[in-house]
Protein backbone atom coordinates (compact mmCIF):
# COMPACT_ATOMS: atom_id res chain seq x y z
CA UNK A 1 0.00 0.00 0.00
CA UNK A 2 1.39 3.32 -0.96
CA UNK A 3 -0.62 5.98 0.86
CA UNK A 4 -2.29 4.35 3.88
CA UNK A 5 -2.49 1.15 5.81
CA UNK A 6 -6.08 -0.10 5.84
CA UNK A 7 -5.38 -3.18 7.96
CA UNK A 8 -2.85 -4.07 10.62
CA UNK A 9 -1.24 -7.46 11.06
CA UNK A 10 0.85 -8.55 14.03
CA UNK A 11 3.02 -11.64 13.91
CA UNK A 12 5.54 -13.48 16.02
CA UNK A 13 9.00 -12.82 14.58
CA UNK A 14 10.17 -16.37 15.37
CA UNK A 15 7.19 -18.53 14.44
CA UNK A 16 5.59 -16.09 11.94
CA UNK A 17 2.24 -16.97 13.46
CA UNK A 18 -0.29 -14.21 13.93
CA UNK A 19 -1.97 -13.86 17.35
CA UNK A 20 -5.26 -13.09 15.66
CA UNK A 21 -6.95 -12.11 12.44
CA UNK A 22 -6.04 -9.12 10.32
CA UNK A 23 -7.33 -6.12 12.20
CA UNK A 24 -9.26 -3.88 9.82
CA UNK A 25 -8.99 -0.17 10.36
CA UNK A 26 -6.33 2.44 10.44
CA UNK A 27 -3.41 1.83 12.82
CA UNK A 28 -4.21 4.99 14.80
CA UNK A 29 -7.53 3.35 15.74
CA UNK A 30 -6.48 -0.28 16.05
CA UNK A 31 -3.17 -0.08 17.90
CA UNK A 32 -4.36 2.06 20.84
CA UNK A 33 -7.37 -0.28 21.17
CA UNK A 34 -5.01 -3.26 21.18
CA UNK A 35 -2.79 -1.68 23.85
CA UNK A 36 -5.81 -1.07 26.08
CA UNK A 37 -7.80 -4.27 25.52
CA UNK A 38 -5.07 -6.84 24.82
CA UNK A 39 -2.16 -5.74 27.04
CA UNK A 40 -0.37 -9.12 26.82
CA UNK A 41 -0.31 -8.91 23.02
CA UNK A 42 0.79 -5.26 23.14
CA UNK A 43 3.60 -6.15 25.56
CA UNK A 44 4.93 -8.61 22.98
CA UNK A 45 4.95 -5.80 20.40
CA UNK A 46 6.87 -3.56 22.80
CA UNK A 47 9.35 -6.35 23.57
CA UNK A 48 10.03 -6.88 19.86
CA UNK A 49 8.57 -10.39 19.87
CA UNK A 50 5.79 -9.29 17.49
CA UNK A 51 6.27 -7.36 14.26
CA UNK A 52 3.64 -4.92 12.98
CA UNK A 53 2.76 -4.17 9.39
CA UNK A 54 0.22 -4.24 6.62
CA UNK A 55 -0.95 -7.54 5.07
CA UNK A 56 1.66 -7.23 2.32
CA UNK A 57 4.45 -6.97 4.88
CA UNK A 58 3.16 -10.09 6.59
CA UNK A 59 3.03 -12.02 3.30
CA UNK A 60 6.62 -11.07 2.47
CA UNK A 61 7.71 -12.14 5.96
CA UNK A 62 5.96 -15.50 5.51
CA UNK A 63 7.41 -16.07 2.03
CA UNK A 64 10.95 -15.27 3.20
CA UNK A 65 10.79 -17.16 6.50
CA UNK A 66 10.84 -13.93 8.46
CA UNK A 67 14.03 -12.56 6.95
CA UNK A 68 12.32 -9.54 5.36
CA UNK A 69 9.79 -7.14 6.91
CA UNK A 70 9.01 -4.49 4.30
CA UNK A 71 6.32 -2.10 3.11
CA UNK A 72 5.76 0.21 0.17
CA UNK A 73 4.18 2.84 2.44
CA UNK A 74 6.86 5.48 3.11
CA UNK A 75 4.85 6.91 6.02
CA UNK A 76 4.26 3.61 7.83
CA UNK A 77 7.36 3.52 10.06
CA UNK A 78 6.87 7.08 11.37
CA UNK A 79 3.12 6.63 11.91
CA UNK A 80 3.53 3.30 13.69
CA UNK A 81 6.41 4.63 15.78
CA UNK A 82 4.24 7.56 16.89
CA UNK A 83 1.73 4.98 18.15
CA UNK A 84 4.32 3.34 20.36
CA UNK A 85 5.53 0.57 18.07
CA UNK A 86 9.26 0.08 18.74
CA UNK A 87 11.76 0.42 15.92
CA UNK A 88 12.58 -3.29 15.75
CA UNK A 89 8.89 -4.09 15.10
CA UNK A 90 8.63 -1.64 12.18
CA UNK A 91 8.87 -2.52 8.48
CA UNK A 92 11.59 -1.18 6.22
CA UNK A 93 10.38 0.93 3.31
CA UNK A 94 11.15 -0.38 -0.18
CA UNK A 95 10.59 1.03 -3.64
CA UNK A 96 7.87 -0.47 -5.82
CA UNK A 97 8.99 -2.87 -8.51
CA UNK A 98 12.43 -3.50 -6.99
CA UNK A 99 13.41 -7.01 -5.96
CA UNK A 100 13.33 -6.95 -2.17
CA UNK A 101 13.90 -10.61 -1.40
CA UNK A 102 13.88 -14.16 -2.63
CA UNK A 103 11.34 -16.62 -1.30
CA UNK A 104 12.57 -19.27 1.10
CA UNK A 105 12.02 -22.65 -0.61
CA UNK A 106 11.29 -24.44 2.67
CA UNK A 107 8.32 -22.14 3.31
CA UNK A 108 7.23 -21.28 -0.23
CA UNK A 109 6.28 -24.40 -2.18
CA UNK A 110 9.91 -25.42 -2.68
CA UNK A 111 10.52 -22.35 -4.85
CA UNK A 112 13.18 -19.65 -4.65
CA UNK A 113 11.68 -16.79 -6.65
CA UNK A 114 12.20 -13.03 -6.53
CA UNK A 115 9.78 -10.95 -4.46
CA UNK A 116 8.81 -7.60 -5.96
CA UNK A 117 6.14 -5.35 -4.49
CA UNK A 118 3.84 -3.27 -6.66
CA UNK A 119 1.40 -0.58 -5.56
CA UNK A 120 -2.29 -1.40 -5.90
CA UNK A 121 -3.90 -0.35 -9.16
Amino acid sequence: MVTSVEAVVLWDVETLGSPGPVRPGRPDDVLPWLAEHEPHTWALVEEGQYAVGDPGAYLVARMTRGVHHVTLDPTAPARLSALGVPDDALPDVVAPGVEVATTEPSTFLGLAVPVLLAPPR
